[in-house]
């Protein structure tokens, strides 16, 4: 005699793996955009916009920290600089926003690296700028005399007038103003 067994649903056979364009995803018409694909099919992207710019952001973020190579950083910072002032966009993964703003092979490679899952690089989801700026608040910079220039990312270049030096190829001038709010001590990193 059969048995009657209840037919659960698989996590990863519920989600339609395609590809589908859509021209008014991040045009001025956004808003028919998510009607049709949120409320009429009842549709999202697999990773989350939150997420899926958690993750970029970590990646850049790590990069920036441990790469040695000052153009790679130069690079980071200039991305960074670029994406404070973009607004959310749908339907983007990590390569399409490094692509877009032109990032060296060399520097999206090392990004890539600080992915925890490499397939992660490549993965549409929406980017949430306000995500983003939350793994790259502070912006700092050491120069070679000791001197630690620390400011929000995206007021760094206000806070820090740099001046290179005539005489000096590779040297700059920074200079800042304000008022004393405090002062700190820290230990040394063992």
């Amino acid at each position: 005699m059969p048995t009657n067994t209840a037919i659960e649903p698989s996590f990863n056979k519920d989600f339609w793996r395609g590809q589908a364009a859509d021209k008014q995803v991040n045009s001025a018409e956004s808003v028919i955009a998510d009607y049709w694909i949120r409320e009429f099919l009842l549709s999202d992207f697999l990773t989350p916009g939150e997420a899926g710019t958690r993750r970029f952001a970590i990646a850049v973020r790590e990069t920036m920290n441990r790469s040695t190579e000052p153009s790679v950083k130069e690079d980071i910072v200039a991305v960074q600089t670029l994406m404070a002032k973009m607004p959310a966009q749908a339907g983007v993964s990590a390569k399409e926003l490094l692509d877009q703003f032109y990032v060296p092979e060399k520097t999206q490679e090392q990004i890539k690296e600080h992915f925890t899952r490499a397939k992660s690089f490549n993965e549409s989801f929406t980017f949430v700028p306000d995500e983003f700026a939350k793994f790259v608040h502070m912006r700092t910079t050491e120069l070679d005399n000791g001197a630690l220039l620390t400011a929000p990312t995206d007021r760094f270049e206000q806070v820090f007038k740099r001046e290179p030096l005539v005489n000096a190829p590779g040297v700059f001038q920074f200079s800042t103003q304000g008022r004393i709010v405090d002062q700190r001590f820290r230990k040394v990193k063992p």
